[in-house]
């Protein structure tokens, strides 16, 4: 039987080599402890990232809800507040079709109890929170003058801009008031819509049309038009704002909407800016 012989050669590592490996050996030791420091800081840093609450808001609130924040952030030093301004309608069916914010805020309890008929929101959870008023507006540099809704009806006013009457909160109010002055037919055909509130505004704003129809707080948030009259209180609408926490919301969402409801600062912020308060 043929045997075949396997020969290892060992080569020595001279010394002043193996002088070397020993500092190879500590820096790829310590480099491991290095990317373990890391991985664990990093992963420390992460659980401290800020928390979002993200606010549902009535398009009119887009200039004084961010201000009414800000007034009670130091309150919330780990949270990032973000904002989806837009109809009361459109948000309502956002959340019905599974959007998640934390709050909701509605320019009209009609869709509250919309998701409340859905199942979204307890029939407890709305709570009243401002109230507001309609105005009638021009651009800033129109020469008409106006002083009661019949005016509106003048051959002289050709484009009328509201809020979408079928479904947007100021103008269902806006149709509601002028059914009631007994024009809304002579109006109708003059009316141009608005996506919400604020896209009326803008068409004000832009002079592409005579007059509008808006919120007290849209005409006071804008330098571009300028108000002719408010509505007398005989044709006012109850404008009631509601706000709710959504049940999936962050823990921290309750102390944020307590302080929206009775903070001194916030309810500052909302006066300045044209709104009533609901005392509770």
């Amino acid at each position: 039987m043929n045997t075949q012989r396997c020969s290892v050669h060992i080569r020595k590592i001279p010394k002043k080599n193996l002088a070397n490996a020993a500092p190879l050996r500590f820096i790829k030791k310590y480099s491991l402890f290095a990317i373990i420091f890391l991985l664990l800081l990093f992963a420390c840093t992460e659980s401290k990232k800020k928390q979002n609450i993200t606010l549902f808001a009535a398009a009119s609130l887009v200039d004084v809800l961010p201000k009414a924040i800000e007034a009670i952030a130091d309150s919330f030093p780990n949270t990032r507040f973000t904002y989806n301004f837009a109809s009361s309608s459109i948000l309502a069916r956002q959340i019905i079709a599974g959007a998640q914010p934390d709050i909701y805020i509605s320019a009209n309890p009609d869709w509250m109890a919309e998701l409340v008929k859905e199942g979204v929101l307890n029939a407890q959870d709305p709570q009243l929170f401002l109230s507001n008023k309609l105005v009638v507006v021009l651009p800033a540099k129109s020469d008409l003058h106006f002083t009661e809704l019949s005016d509106l009806a003048h051959e002289n006013v050709r484009r009328i801009a509201v809020g979408d009457p079928e479904h947007v909160p100021a103008g269902k109010y806006a149709k509601s008031v002028l059914i009631k002055a007994g024009i809304w037919h002579e109006i109708q055909p003059k009316i141009i819509s608005g996506m919400d509130t604020r896209a009326a505004l803008v068409f004000v704003e832009l002079a592409e049309v005579d007059a509008g129809i808006v919120y007290q707080t849209d005409a006071i948030a804008s330098a571009k038009v300028k108000t002719a009259f408010v509505l007398p209180d005989s044709l006012q609408p109850e404008i009631r704002y509601e706000i709710a926490a959504l049940p999936y919301a962050h823990k921290i969402t309750n102390k944020v909407l307590q302080l929206l409801m009775y903070s001194a600062a916030v309810q500052n912020d909302f006066s300045e800016a044209g709104f009533s308060w609901i005392q509770h």
